[in-house]
């Protein structure tokens, strides 16, 4: 997992750790999450792995797994997980740009 800023005000770091973390793994992409702390919306972490279906889990699955750890949040539950690999379409676009 790789942190990497604020894609609406650093593209640039988002776009570097995709064409790194691309030489290494097969599939690459990043999930978001509204970090209130940090300045400037949404923070992107990086996710990279050669397993593709993982980035892919069912809500289902996921909720069985958030009941059965016990846990208590405020923010994260899984519908917020699985929302957050929805990745916007200027996101998408830094992404999917020729550079």
């Amino acid at each position: 997992m790789t942190q990497n800023g604020v894609p609406f005000v650093q593209p640039e770091e988002l776009r570097n750790s995709f064409d790194r973390l691309g030489s290494l793994f097969t599939d690459v992409s990043f999930y978001m999450a509204a970090i209130p702390s940090y300045v400037g919306g949404s923070l992107a972490f990086g996710w990279a792995t050669d397993n593709k279906s993982l980035r892919s889990q069912d809500l289902g699955l996921l909720a069985e797994r958030y009941l059965s750890s016990g846990i208590s949040t405020d923010y994260y539950n899984p519908e917020v997980h699985k929302a957050a690999f929805a990745l916007p379409y200027f996101v998408q676009k830094i992404l999917t740009e020729e550079v």
